[in-house]
């Protein structure tokens, strides 16, 4: 199964609902108001000069940033690489009358070919499920006017989170989607409220986390080293983070201008494939969870069921969701028992 049908399968669910609710009703005021200052503040402009931007917004999903996007600014090119995500914009665009937004499908792996370069681009949360988000960022440099801003958000290297989704996404094969879908219930007989997280825990969160055909994290050093090489200037603030390795979570945004044209781009090797999340560090528990991680999966890779795979890979999120507000190594001690039970599997 290739890329773009594979992220159509693990999407297709998760976008459904959204599209069904908003056939019936608009988008919430207060969740229109965040993003409105969400893009306020990583673009690094009033909301008010919006007015006179153009901007393209990229990986557009059902098109609820699109729609936001077109209530502020003059002209928004909204593009998504699934069929089904455009027709789901399309829903929005009537909803709401935008006459500015122009909606398209393409694929970011590819040059965006407009005439004129853009403003601002928006690449929300989507280029780390991408095959090379260092060569996909390239390219919509490349449509950015001098002086022009990009707000990137992406998956933050280094986290409890990607500690657990390397480890599953080890032992699991695509062919466990169905199977991972229809028994999340029996694992999660209660939903997920009980954890009172919904901005990170929650059952479509671990379809994209295990299930996606590319997971490729960073961290804010190398995405500025990354940024330096492209001739773009960061202008937000990089958050201080302690203990990263115990947060469950931290997302990876920032703000950047394009300082100046570059004809050619220095090959680098930055953003290209998955960070290795088993690199050893202080915490001993942790390097003791690396080594027992390794060889369960050794072991699942010579010999395992589709059932036994499964019922894995959601034991490891139900640990994460538990201890999803800890940050402390309690959730390392968690799991080394949890994996200590599966150490001589075979």
């Amino acid at each position: 199964m290739n890329y773009k049908k594979k992220l159509n399968k693990v999407y297709t669910l998760q976008f459904k609902f959204v599209s069904e609710y908003w056939k019936k009703r608009l988008i919430p005021k207060g969740q229109i108001l965040y993003h409105k200052k969400n893009f306020s503040k990583y673009f690094g402009l009033p909301i008010k000069d919006f007015k006179t931007k153009r901007i393209l917004e990229t990986g557009a999903g059902p098109g609820v940033h699109a729609t936001i996007l077109a209530l502020m600014c003059s002209e928004v090119h909204a593009s998504d690489i699934l069929t089904s995500n455009v027709m789901r914009m399309k829903i929005l665009k009537k909803l709401y009358k935008l006459n500015n937004l122009k909606i398209s499908q393409h694929d970011f792996r590819k040059t965006y070919n407009k005439s004129k370069n853009f403003d601002l681009i928006s690449c929300h949360n989507w280029i780390q499920h991408s095959p090379n988000p260092g060569s996909i960022l390239k390219k919509l440099v490349k449509r950015l006017k001098i002086g022009g801003r990009i707000y990137i958000s992406c998956y933050h290297s280094g986290t409890f989170r990607f500690f657990i989704t390397q480890i599953a996404r080890s032992v699991l094969k695509f062919n466990d989607f169905e199977l991972l879908k229809s028994r999340t219930s029996k694992f999660f007989p209660k939903g997920f409220k009980i954890y009172k997280n919904p901005d990170d825990i929650y059952s479509a969160n671990i379809r994209d986390d295990f299930f996606t055909p590319y997971c490729i994290t960073i961290n804010y050093s190398n995405l500025l080293r990354l940024a330096k090489k492209y001739n773009l200037k960061l202008y937000t603030k990089i958050p201080k983070i302690n203990k990263l390795i115990y947060k469950d979570n931290i997302p990876l945004r920032v703000g950047l201008e394009k300082i100046s044209v570059k004809n050619k781009f220095i090959k680098t090797d930055i953003f290209t494939r998955p960070v290795n999340e088993f690199k050893k560090s202080s915490s001993k528990i942790r390097n003791e969870c690396v080594n027992l991680s390794k060889k369960i999966i050794t072991n699942f890779n010579r010999r395992s069921s589709p059932l036994q795979r499964v019922n894995f890979g959601l034991n490891l999120y139900k640990i994460r969701s538990q201890y999803s507000h800890s940050n402390t190594n309690q959730k390392y001690k968690e799991l080394k028992n949890f994996l200590t039970s599966f150490e001589n599997y075979n």
